[in-house]
């Protein structure tokens, strides 16, 4: 049976939960097991230590110092929200739909970032 994913503005739910929900809805179709994306898993049901999102090696820092797709409690060194805030076109996720980020998103994405474990 499939995961129920939850809105970002769920805000009785856990950050982790409203998180892990944006990345399945946001990049699954991609950052998945055979799929075109990036070596990590977006997929909600996955277990998060399986993911391969945190502090897993990026194929193009960006000029990142010590950049990891997510950095645990370090947003700064975290490229997964540094795409999420950019309007480059060649850098922006996700790729589609946007012009502007969506401060929604990448505010409680930030949030998420700082809280964890380093």
């Amino acid at each position: 049976m499939p995961q129920k994913l939850h809105g970002l503005d769920g805000k009785s739910l856990r950050s982790r939960i409203r998180v892990r929900s944006y990345l399945d809805a946001n990049f699954a179709h991609c950052h998945r097991p055979n799929g075109t994306g990036a070596h990590w898993n977006a997929r909600f049901g996955t277990p998060f230590t399986e993911q391969g999102i945190l502090r897993d090696p990026v194929r193009n820092n960006l000029g990142l110092t010590d950049a990891t797709l997510v950095t645990p409690g370090d947003p700064t060194k975290s490229l997964h929200l540094h795409r999420m805030k950019s309007t480059d076109p060649a850098v922006k996720i996700p790729p589609f739909l946007h012009n502007t980020p969506d401060t929604q998103a990448t505010k409680i994405v930030e949030e998420w970032i700082r809280k964890m474990e380093k």
